[in-house]
């Protein structure tokens, strides 16, 4: 049986970036707007919109959100549209990632047609538009190493694709979600928390769990039976009489009593991934923003050090769970692209 080629093709929406694969154009000019990556036995294309340039330069003044490239996935009659729209989206939340704007595709063309599909959709941007920003991208289109020069974005998604698709996205489709969305809102304060967050859903979804830290095995039960009751009697020996409030307020802190605190286990993470730079104080100042709705004893100086030192160690986790080899850049480390050391 003759196998026929089907293309799905996507449109996207704020994603900038610069392909290793050049396009000559009949005038004599021509672009480096080409970008290819495999997944399994698929062929996965981006390439720059036509008038790119000029759309990015519009976006950027009018701070607001448009098509800049087209994602063409290319298989057999086989392909089907739900394979095909997963890994579109899929790889919508590894650009939005490495280039750190809001990318979603919001038309789909298919070719040649399917029979239960459209030819042709347009979807809503509702409340996924974002505002396009020219900045910084964590997986930078290119860089230059002492061994020449490296095409990192197409080395990123090649090297990801695959392993994000089939084994990790349901964890850490979440955590990407509040990284893209720090970078979306104008307040530190926000940015700070949206990432605690973020660091908060890794530990939940990649840490394994131990009961190394337990007090008791069986803490729960015991505090059910006479555990709780001698408690509260020492403590009234030494006090006044305790309320019906009080007693469950101190109860209720006994039974949390046999959990990990939240930075001890967030050191955990960080220590199994082999990533350094969380500190003490980025949960003083999550616990002060979120039960006082203040910074504490930090001033703002501070507070924003430790908002980029926060997003440093979350990228540099999720870089290590994708298993992503090779270099990333930051505003910690000095904006410099550097290799991304690998899990000891």
């Amino acid at each position: 049986m003759v196998t026929m080629a089907r293309s799905f093709v996507y449109s996207l929406t704020n994603l900038e970036f610069e392909g290793p694969e050049v396009t000559k154009y009949a005038d004599g000019s021509w672009r480096r707007d080409t970008l290819t990556f495999p997944y399994r036995n698929l062929s996965c294309q981006l390439k720059q919109a036509a008038k790119y340039k000029e759309i990015i330069d519009q976006l950027s003044e009018e701070e607001s959100a448009g098509i800049t490239a087209h994602l063409t996935i290319t298989g057999d009659d086989a392909l089907s549209l739900t394979t095909a729209d997963e890994l579109a989206n899929a790889a919508c939340e590894l650009l939005a990632f490495a280039t750190k704007n809001t990318v979603y595709w919001v038309e789909r063309e298919i070719t040649p047609a399917l029979e239960d599909a459209p030819h042709r959709l347009r979807r809503s941007l509702g409340g996924r538009a974002r505002d396009f920003h020219s900045g910084w991208s964590i997986i930078q289109d290119l860089v230059i190493t002492e061994n020449g020069h490296r095409p990192e974005l197409q080395m990123f998604l090649s090297s990801v694709v695959e392993r994000y698709v089939d084994v990790l996205r349901a964890k850490l489709q979440v955590p990407l979600t509040w990284i893209n969305e720090s970078e979306h809102v104008d307040f530190v304060d926000l940015r700070f928390i949206t990432l605690y967050i973020a660091i908060e859903r890794l530990r939940i979804e990649f840490l394994p769990k131990s009961t190394a830290n337990y007090i008791h095995a069986d803490w729960q039960q015991l505090l059910d039976g006479e555990l709780a009751m001698e408690i509260l009697a020492v403590i009234e020996s030494r006090t006044d009489a305790l309320s019906d409030e009080q007693k469950r307020t101190l109860v209720s802190k006994l039974r949390s009593a046999n959990s990990a605190s939240t930075s001890f286990l967030l050191d955990e993470l960080c220590l199994g991934l082999g990533v350094n730079g969380l500190e003490k104080d980025m949960g003083i100042l999550r616990n002060k923003l979120t039960h006082s709705a203040s910074y504490g004893n930090f001033d703002f100086s501070k507070v924003i050090d430790l908002q980029y030192k926060l997003s440093h160690v979350v990228d540099v986790c999720v870089l290590k769970i994708l298993g992503h080899d090779g270099y990333y850049c930051h505003k910690n480390t000095a904006w410099r692209n550097v290799r991304l050391p690998l899990v000891p």
